[in-house]
């Protein structure tokens, strides 16, 4: 199979591997987003948090949630993502300390969607929510590695309590550039965050919007994927 259409991705607003202030909207000291995952030395996000493996999935498969036994958790894709892996299949992603591995299994929304919302649920019961206090994914855009130029694209994430509510919004700007990538902040970025709210956290939903690649080459638009799901 042919190799997807992907390019380098730059995220321009890495911070610290420890949790930031609360962005507008959220109440205070309750909402603690991570702009990284942190190393095994020094944790903080992964060291309280599960990773749900998915690499085992075969490329170019179609997924409509994803479980771990041992995080207890089955997440559910509100649309069906396709399955890559990087280098093979997805072109690249990123290196630390922004992202946890350069070369991770990766969920992609397609072509034409925007937005995609991952809810959570205890593994096996599906009709049980799992509220969770940490949460969280890397995300890099999609866009056309025959464009000529580099591209941006805006990303939101929005942390919903299990009663509808809003916990916390992170927004970030995304940007790319052709291969071969000659600055190393050019990388997918984690959109995660703690929460101290009841109820915790019950489903995330990532937005892309804004893709200066659209119209450079057919096929380009707003949509992206997601590695190193959080729960």
């Amino acid at each position: 199979m042919k190799r997807f259409r992907l390019g380098a991705l730059a995220l321009l607003t890495a911070g610290l591997a420890i949790p930031l202030a609360a962005p507008a909207g959220a109440s205070g000291g309750t909402f603690f987003p991570y702009s990284q995952p942190g190393t095994p030395a020094s944790p903080s996000y992964t060291g309280i948090s599960c990773v749900i493996d998915f690499s085992s999935v075969p490329d170019y498969s179609t997924v409509t949630s994803v479980t771990s036994a041992t995080c207890g958790v089955t997440v559910v894709f509100s649309v069906p993502m396709i399955k890559f892996s990087v280098p093979d299949t997805w072109l690249v992603w990123g290196s630390g300390p922004n992202v946890e591995s350069s070369t991770p299994a990766v969920l992609y929304s397609w072509t034409g969607v925007d937005s995609v919302t991952m809810t959570y649920y205890k593994a096996g019961r599906p009709l049980s929510p799992a509220g969770r206090r940490t949460v969280g994914v890397e995300v890099m855009q999609n866009w056309s590695a025959f464009s000529g130029s580099a591209s941006t694209e805006d990303f939101t994430a929005t942390f919903t309590g299990a009663g509808g509510g809003t916990d916390g919004v992170v927004s970030r700007t995304v940007s790319s550039e052709l291969q071969p990538i000659t600055d190393p902040s050019h990388s997918a970025l984690l959109f995660g965050a703690r929460t101290k709210t009841i109820p915790k956290v019950a489903s995330l939903t990532i937005t892309g919007s804004n893709n200066s690649d659209i119209g450079v080459y057919s096929g380009a638009d707003n949509s992206f994927a997601v590695a190193q799901i959080r729960v």
